[in-house]
This record gives C-alpha cells, sequence and structure tokens, in this order.
C-alpha cells in the first residue's frame, strides 16, 4: 500500500492508492498478504504488485482462502475460512473497513479517520462517558463543617483509643489553623504533614484547608533525604507534626500540640473550589518525585461520586497509608457524608489478629483497600465482621480472580468494586462491580467511568481506537488535577485539551487499555517503565537513580520480576570496585522509601544491549537470578545464564 501524509485528504489518499494498484508496486522479498483488498468486476485473477486478488465464485460454498475481500460494485464480499475466523469477526471487520472507506470518500483529513464503524462509535461515545452529575461549587472542609453543624456528637474519627465527634473534629481543626496563621501561613501557603496513622492527622489536614493552604502529606517512615527532598521541591513553608522529628528539615517544625490552649472558634478564611487542597509526591522519572497538586473542586467531585457505590459509610475502614491518595477515597467520602473514619494503628495495619479485633470492635461497613491487604482481612475477618460489610472498593495494583472469588463466598452481600484512578485524576475515575465472571478467572476490567467523568482510549493522534484493539488511557473530568507542582513543561505533557469536550482537560495516564465488547474498559500494563508495588506507583528510573548514587555502581537496570506468585523489584548492577551488596542495600535506603527498594540486587559484568543501544529487558526477565551474594567479586555471566 502506498505512504500518505496524515494531513492529505480521503481523496487524495485514494487516487495514491488506486495509483499503486494500477502500476504494480513491488512488494519486498518474503512478504505474503493475509489480506488482499481490489476492485473484482472481473473474473480473472488480478496482480496486486506480488498478490493476486481473485473474485469470489466458490460453488461449492467452500472458501478457498484464509479471509478475501473482494469489492463489486458498492458491495463487499467477503470470503473467510470458518475454521479460522468467527462470523461476528469477520462482520465487524467488514463494518470497520466500510467505515474507513466511506470517510476516505467524504474527502476528510487521514489523520481525522476513525477505524470504526457508525455502530462502533456511537458505543464508544456512550461508554466513554460517566452519568451526567451536579457537583457543589464548595470547598472539602465546608462540607465536613456542616456535618459538625447538623451531627456535632456523632463520631468522626476513630483510630486506636482516639474517637473524636464531629464536634470535637471541627474545633481542633480550627486551632490548628490558627497556629498555622500565627506562624504566617496563608491562601496559597503550603504545609508539608507528617502523616502518621493518628486521629491527630485528619485533624491536621482539616486544619490546613480551614486556614487556606494546601497540605503535603508525607510518609513518617521516608527516608530522611526524601523527606528533605520533597520539603524543598514543594516549598512547603512550615512542617507540621505531632512530634518532633528526628532529622534536621530545612523548614521551621510546627508540633500540633501546640495549638492546644488556641480558640476552636471559626476563623473564616476565604477558600475557592479552584484553590489547592493537597499536592501528594509520587515517583519520579528522573530521579526525583514529582508533586500532583490537587484542588478542592477535583476532590470534592471525586467524592460525590462515591454515590455510584452505593449508600455513604457508616464506619469506614481506610487501610492505605494517609500519604497515599487511596485513602483520600475513603476518608473523605465518609467524613463529607457524616460517616465516621476507621483508621488502623500502625500495629492493626501490620498485625493481621489486631486487625481482627478492629473489624469486630470499630464494627466496620466499609473497606477501601489495595487487593492485597483486602486478602488479609478475608483470610483473618471473623463470620461476623464480614456479615457487617456493606461495601468494599480495592484499587491501586491488579485484582486477581482468588480474592474475588473468596469475597463472593465469605461476603456476598457487599458489592465489590474494582476502581481505577491515578492520583492526577482525585483518587478514581473508573470502577466496575465484581461478579461470579471475575470470580472464574475471566480478566478483571476497571468498568465504567465515574458521573462526571470520561474514560477514553486512543491512538498516537488522540483518535478513538475500535472495541477490542488496544490504545492509551486518557482520563477528564472534574477530578482532573490541576498538574504537577512546579513543573509547567511536564504538565503540558500529560495534560491536554480535551478535542472531545470545548473546554475540558484529558490527563494522559501512560497506562494501556481497550474497550471490551461488553462496554467495560480494560488495563493491558505501561507504556513507560511505571509499575505498581502494594498499590504504590514507582518509576524505575528513580530506583535506578538511587542505586547509582554509590559511586561503586556504574551501571545499572531495575525490572519488576514474577517470582512465583509474587512480583520482585530487581536490581542488576555492574560495578567498577569491590562493593557489598548490604552497602549498596544502605545506600539506597538512604534516598527511597522501602517499598521503592530492590527486592534482590544481582551484580553482572555488563548490561546486555539492543542492537540500537539499549538495555535489553527481554534478556534480563529471562536471566535466570542466582542466590544473594555478598560482594561484586560474586558476578554472574549474563551469557552464561541466558544459555541455561
Amino acid at each position: 500500500a502506498p505512504r500518505v501524509a496524515e494531513g492529505v485528504s480521503g481523496t487524495v489518499a485514494l487516487r495514491a492508492g488506486g495509483h499503486a494498484l494500477a502500476s504494480g508496486v513491488p512488494v519486498a522479498p518474503g512478504f505474503h498478504a493475509a489480506l488482499a483488498v481490489a476492485p473484482c468486476a472481473v473474473t480473472e485473477p488480478e496482480r496486486v504488485g506480488a498478490c493476486t486478488a481473485s473474485a469470489v465464485r466458490p460453488p461449492d460454498s467452500v472458501a478457498h482462502h484464509g479471509l478475501l475481500v473482494a469489492l463489486e460494485d458498492e458491495q463487499v464480499r467477503i470470503d473467510h475460512d470458518t475454521g479460522l475466523y468467527e462470523e461476528d469477526a469477520v462482520a465487524t471487520f467488514a463494518a470497520r473497513l466500510l467505515a474507513v472507506l466511506e470517510q476516505l470518500l467524504d474527502d476528510r483529513p487521514v489523520y481525522g479517520i476513525v477505524g470504526a464503524g457508525t455502530a462502533e462509535r456511537a458505543a464508544l461515545a456512550e461508554w466513554s462517558r460517566g452519568a451526567e452529575g451536579a457537583v457543589p461549587a464548595i470547598c472539602l472542609h465546608t462540607l465536613v463543617e456542616e456535618h459538625a453543624v447538623r451531627t456535632p456528637d456523632a463520631p468522626a474519627v476513630l483510630c486506636g483509643e482516639t474517637e473524636l465527634t464531629y464536634r470535637r473534629l471541627d474545633e481542633e481543626a480550627n486551632r490548628v489553623a490558627r497556629l498555622l496563621r500565627a506562624a504566617g501561613v496563608g491562601p496559597g501557603g503550603l504545609v508539608a504533614l507528617l502523616t502518621e496513622r493518628a486521629a491527630w492527622s485528619v485533624t491536621a489536614m482539616l486544619g490546613v484547608l480551614k486556614a487556606g493552604a494546601a497540605y503535603v502529606p508525607v510518609e513518617p517512615t521516608y527516608p530522611p533525604e526524601r523527606v528533605r527532598r520533597i520539603l524543598d521541591d514543594s516549598g512547603a513553608v512550615v512542617l507540621l507534626a505531632g512530634r518532633e522529628p528526628e532529622y534536621a528539615v530545612p523548614v521551621p517544625v510546627l508540633l500540633g500540640g501546640e495549638a492546644a490552649g488556641l480558640s476552636g472558634a471559626p476563623l473564616g478564611v476565604p477558600v475557592a473550589p479552584d484553590d489547592l487542597a493537597y499536592v501528594i509526591y509520587t515517583s519520579g522519572s528522573t530521579g526525583t518525585p514529582k508533586g500532583i497538586g490537587v484542588h478542592h473542586g477535583a476532590i470534592v467531585a471525586s467524592t460525590a461520586a462515591r454515590a455510584v457505590a452505593g449508600p455513604p459509610p457508616g464506619r469506614d475502614l481506610v487501610l492505605p497509608p494517609l500519604c497515599f491518595d487511596g485513602a483520600a477515597g475513603g476518608m473523605y467520602w465518609a467524613l463529607t457524608s457524616g460517616g465516621a473514619v476507621v483508621l488502623p494503628t500502625e500495629q492493626e495495619a501490620h498485625d493481621p489478629m489486631a486487625l481482627r479485633k478492629l473489624l469486630e470492635s470499630a464494627a466496620v461497613t466499609h473497606v477501601h483497600a489495595v487487593p492485597s491487604h483486602y486478602r488479609i482481612v478475608l483470610q483473618v475477618a471473623g463470620r461476623e465482621a464480614l456479615a457487617r460489610l456493606s461495601m468494599v472498593a480495592v484499587g491501586g495494583e491488579p485484582l486477581g480472580p482468588e480474592i474475588v472469588a473468596e469475597h463472593l463466598r465469605l461476603c456476598p452481600q457487599a458489592p465489590l468494586f474494582n476502581d481505577y484512578g491515578p492520583t492526577e485524576c482525585a483518587v478514581w475515575a473508573t470502577t466496575h462491580r465484581c461478579g461470579p465472571a471475575e470470580a472464574a478467572g475471566a480478566g478483571i476490567p476497571i468498568g465504567r467511568p465515574v458521573p462526571g467523568y470520561q474514560a477514553y482510549v486512543l491512538d498516537g493522534g488522540l483518535r478513538p481506537v475500535p472495541p477490542g484493539v488496544p490504545g492509551e488511557i486518557w482520563l477528564g473530568g472534574p477530578g482532573v488535577a490541576r498538574g504537577y507542582h512546579g513543573r509547567a513543561a511536564l504538565t503540558a505533557e500529560r495534560f491536554l485539551p480535551d478535542p472531545y469536550r470545548p473546554g475540558g482537560r484529558l490527563y494522559r495516564t501512560g497506562d494501556r487499555g481497550l474497550w471490551g465488547q461488553d462496554g467495560r474498559l480494560r488495563i493491558l500494563g505501561r507504556v513507560d517503565h511505571q509499575v505498581k508495588v502494594r498499590g504504590f506507583r514507582i518509576e524505575l528510573g528513580e530506583v535506578e537513580a538511587a542505586v547509582r548514587r554509590h559511586p561503586a555502581v556504574s551501571e545499572c537496570a531495575v525490572l519488576l520480576r514474577q517470582d512465583g506468585a509474587a512480583e520482585q523489584l530487581v536490581a542488576f548492577v555492574v560495578v567498577g570496585s569491590r562493593v557489598t551488596v548490604p552497602e549498596l542495600q544502605r545506600k539506597i535506603a538512604e534516598s527511597v522509601p522501602e517499598q521503592m527498594r530492590p527486592h534482590r540486587i544481582v551484580m553482572v559484568p555488563r548490561l546486555p544491549r539492543t542492537p540500537g543501544g539499549k538495555v535489553d529487558a527481554l534478556a534480563l526477565r529471562t536471566l535466570s537470578v542466582p542466590s544473594q551474594t555478598g560482594t561484586a567479586d560474586d558476578r554472574t555471566d549474563i551469557a552464561d545464564n541466558r544459555s541455561r
């Protein structure tokens, strides 16, 4: 077929195709046509380059071709082997072929032609849009304040021995806001917040919002170097903490206890829905974490869309760490609807038997978790606790059919939702209610867009791809974040104007996916080097940068490899001087949190390369990994491993 520029019109492309057919454009040696398209008004075979196209006249109704398309006048006839192709698939192919031809004849520019039939285009338009829903133009903390007025004595936050009513939560948040204002924090400012699992952390978040500022959640277990890097990059004016950090930080430290004697009356600081609510830092491909700025309107819209999962929670168990945006979904859904947030203590989050007691004592009705953590809930929870559940939402990592099957067996009364949505779209954007089909081992979809959102699967030219065809997932709607904090170029690259909704914005997720024939979205993997480990987004480039910080390391490549049922980060390193694995591990621990540290470090004499000079990821994935060794003198030859 002739090559044409995408900007030319359909008729120009057709003339180029006709000229190529008439002149018999040579075909490269070794090429075999599985499909031939040609005018067939004659009965004699016709040469098309090195191929032959024949009119279909099978007197015995037996196909003599795998698949042959014949254009006769204004009709398309298809001869196909029913043993190779299903009739529905051939009919779909025919509709798409006609759609392309019709768009060419309409003289549309080639770049605007979509390979989907009319019915498929209508279906894609329907599947891509969530239900319409009005989102209140209000700030996040204002919704919580309304419940403090309406139901002041209702429980709002439960964690360990602490129980906060809505009145107490609101008053203590006002005290934190006054503390911040006295320290010079005002509208537009950023406050770093050490978010340990504690009721105080929730109070502090709301206090920051009431002061007109935005909070930057920081996990207390992060290495000091990473904390300082986040503080520097964010421009936070203070660090708010429950206790004095054990290391030096480049900003003043405010302790929450200092607010105890201040007034709990409202401050009345004006805050708009377009103002930032929080900036969450995720792994960055350049070796530096990047901050995602989410405004009040985005998280309010995301929270309002939770209604698609059913009635609001009574007692919502939020298992993810508070620095993880997945925690915001359940926490704010409960607090903006009058329910109670149940936060596990660190012991309860990591001790299965303590978690079992919490499920029973806190009378949990809703659960938000990553699938691997919810699996533990199913393993340890008692019958009474499971029978009390009325909704479970999981997300952040792939959901396995065995978890769905166990859930349906133990608590079939509670809908199980598989959520999907990056931090850049305020927690979630699509969801799918799981049933017996998913428990049976079918690929588990991420469903349809939630109310107010849009989800598209597009090709490289931002054109919708037909159902069943892979593309990249793009998300739109009111939950799309403002962008990357202080990184205008990266924001412009990942956040684009929505070509299908004037005035809208789309976020390019980097996830590969497709629409199933059932109208459900499925994820196939990534288009870049990002991976998920226990729900945390990890850029392999940042892990590699952490490994290369040791002066002995000259080259490094990090991959996520399957090890039985588990996935492990494996670092392949080339060193120029003697170094032990524990020394490398200590250096890595200085700059990245636990979930980003390689499970295995493998010393190799060189990294395998493709002919183009890139690291050969396939060779590393198939490389047999030896037992962990102690020093760089114990090296493994790549060629020997590949030949075993």
